[in-house]
């Protein structure tokens, strides 16, 4: 699954070459499109920014990445829990696409307990 970096907006990808000729070498740029048969958005985030809810449930049907999947964002100067489903997941560069999100919220890479929820915060 192609994700774009952030800073350089470059996808990695790994495709097969039906027809390789003897100029094609390793470095070598080609040209070319991806074909996605579900095209989805959202917003990119670090994998060790989503959180597990272990206290409930996990359905038998994407239970590795949708259900139970939750992130600790800041809204107006508030730490607050908010659900999210993981669109795809890019293992090369450790980052998960999500859907729940708004694209201001500022997510924290901090684990917090539950309690944690509501607690005012300052942003430096």
């Amino acid at each position: 699954n192609p994700v774009a970096d952030a800073a350089s907006r470059a996808l990695q990808f790994y495709a097969d070459v039906n027809s390789p000729t003897a100029g094609l070498n390793i470095g070598n740029y080609v040209e070319g499109f991806i074909r996605l048969n579900n095209a989805q958005s959202g917003l990119v985030l670090p994998t060790r920014a989503i959180q597990r809810d272990n206290s409930q449930p996990q359905s038998s049907q994407n239970s590795q990445n949708t259900q139970n999947s939750y992130v600790w964002a800041i809204r107006q100067n508030k730490l607050t829990r908010v659900n999210v489903d993981i669109l795809m997941q890019d293992r090369a560069s450790n980052s998960v696409m999500v859907k729940g999100i708004n694209a201001d919220d500022r997510i924290s890479l901090v684990k917090f307990a539950e309690q944690a929820g509501g607690s005012t915060v300052k942003v430096n």
